[in-house]
């Protein structure tokens, strides 16, 4: 295997911007840390940046200079930045195998620069309103209209979109197991948890302590959770310490936890929503920003949670008057929560991060034990409806099958993996005339990630090589007609159709 894998961060935080673009890109680099990446993050000095965190995360880390900043917290001079951040590269790793920027103050035209010392390039982005020249884009967010970017990336870009690729640490999604089993034995709410991202601006967090402090007795306890660029983080901490039953954080290490612990939450319509969705937990929602008005529209439309529009218009009376209404209804809650959650299963990152590592993909022999592993992939409705028979399979006689294929000489079957990810299976088939017919499946939750055509090329690879024990003359495949997913797959792998069936013919190793 080649050298670890070099993935460039390109973000900033600071007390204008918010830490949400930094925090989600180091979602995504655990992720990719955790299958092999090397991760770089290059952000501007400005105040309130989170270099030294992403330190502590375990990440290096390059500062860039902070540059002039205009009137809107975007505001940065391009090419400046991308000399700078070429030379950053240039210096700390020398090409970077992907290139990910998160910056609205970014766009094709720095992408472009960019493209010397990046093998391909992923942008992250919410807005849709301006060019990229990126290999692919992510935004998590609930797409309101199909195409969204179409027009404004290359053809080539593969799209990542929607919640599913929702940029999270897997803690939230323990969390939801950790909130349900508590709330079965829960009559009531007993927890409110409020959060505006990691500076909230506008002070909304006091409104909310003086809100929460009004409702009657017995009232829940509250957390309050703030970044350690609020401005306000002093007096927030202070007020809180004068309510019994009111607990501060900063920089709160473990958020999942605390989402685990609350039944409501009290937050923006920001990054901290596919956390909270992921976690199960209903919200009192609202904007903060402008560009979190699209998000909360369509959060509201799907029912997780009640909508107060922008938070800076709401009074302390009005919000004790809703938070009244929501905690008398634990079981409206509830089915808030279980709609929310519908929407994130947790492993977005997980996703991205095997999309962008699918050309690390290695083949492994399979073992005995693989066959529990594998077992829920080959039963899911979405890989049994391709096969020629597709009824599901007990697990016993799964694993007979398994144990069987294992000791017949004339099958071969393969583990795909990327890093310590178990990603799919690999079958083949072996015939006296030297073809080996090829079957794979990949783990459903990945599907949609290149990671076929991406196995399929190991087993190319594996068949020209001397680790085949009866190195095949040619692979062949039988495939439904209705399966567009797998002729494609084999298609961009160099499968030709003969016949009824996809064939490849390995050249000279």
């Amino acid at each position: 295997m080649s050298a670890a894998m070099s993935v460039v961060f390109r973000a900033d935080a600071s007390a204008r911007l918010g830490s949400g673009h930094v925090t989600r890109c180091a979602s995504l680099a655990s992720a990719l840390r955790t299958l092999g990446a090397r991760c770089l993050f290059l952000c501007r000095e400005v105040e309130g940046h989170l270099l030294g965190w992403l330190a502590e995360q375990g990440f290096e880390t390059a500062a860039l200079p902070a540059g002039p900043e205009g009137e809107h917290p975007w505001s940065l001079d391009g090419e400046a930045d991308a000399r700078h951040t070429l030379d950053a590269i240039g210096r700390h790793v020398g090409h970077a195998d992907w290139l990910v920027v998160d910056h609205y103050g970014l766009d094709a035209r720095w992408e472009s620069r960019l493209r010397p010392l990046a093998g391909r390039l992923l942008a992250i982005d919410d807005l849709a309103d301006r060019p990229h020249d990126v290999d692919a884009l992510v935004d998590q967010n609930l797409q309101d209209r199909e195409g969204r970017y179409r027009g404004l990336v290359p053809a080539r870009c593969k799209a990542l979109l929607g919640p599913r690729h929702a940029l999270l640490r897997p803690q939230f999604a323990q969390a939801a197991a950790s909130r349900g089993q508590r709330q079965e034995k829960a009559a009531s709410a007993g927890r409110v948890l409020a959060c505006m991202g990691g500076t909230d601006p506008h002070d909304v967090l006091s409104t909310v302590l003086a809100a929460w402090s009004r409702l009657p007795a017995p009232r829940p306890a509250l957390d309050i959770a703030v970044g350690r660029n609020s401005p306000n983080a002093q007096s927030l901490g202070e007020a809180c310490a004068r309510h019994p039953g009111a607990q501060f954080h900063l920089q709160a290490p473990d958020m999942a936890g605390l989402m685990a612990q609350a039944d409501l939450a009290v937050c923006s319509a920001g990054g901290i929503s596919w956390e909270r969705c992921c976690a199960g937990l209903p919200a009192i929602m609202g904007t903060t920003a402008d560009n979190q008005a699209m998000n909360l529209q369509r959060l509201r439309r799907e029912r997780t949670g009640l909508s107060v529009g922008r938070w800076q218009d709401l009074d302390a009376g009005a919000l004790q008057a809703l938070l009244t209404r929501a905690l008398r209804r634990p079981a409206l809650l509830r089915r808030m929560g279980a709609r929310a959650q519908r929407l994130v299963d947790g492993r977005g990152a997980e996703r991205v991060a095997a999309f962008m590592m699918a050309n690390r993909l290695a083949l492994r022999p399979a073992r005995p034990e693989d066959a529990a592993r594998v077992w829920p992939w080959r039963n899911a409705e979405s890989t049994r409806r391709h096969f020629f028979d597709p009824r599901p399979v007990p697990l016993p006689a799964h694993t007979a099958w398994w144990d069987a294929s294992l000791a017949d000489p004339t099958r071969t079957l393969q583990l795909a993996w990327i890093g310590e990810l178990p990603v799919g299976v690999l079958r083949l088939d072996h015939a006296d005339d030297g073809t080996a017919t090829v079957s794979i499946y990949v783990d459903p939750a990945l599907t949609g990630l290149g990671l076929g055509p991406a196995m399929l090329r190991a087993a190319q690879a594996w068949a020209r090589g001397p680790a085949a024990p009866r190195r095949p003359a040619r692979l062949a495949a039988d495939i439904l007609p209705a399966n567009a997913a797998s002729i494609a797959s084999f298609e961009a792998a160099g499968f030709v159709r003969a016949g009824g069936r996809w064939t490849w013919e390995p050249t000279a190793p």
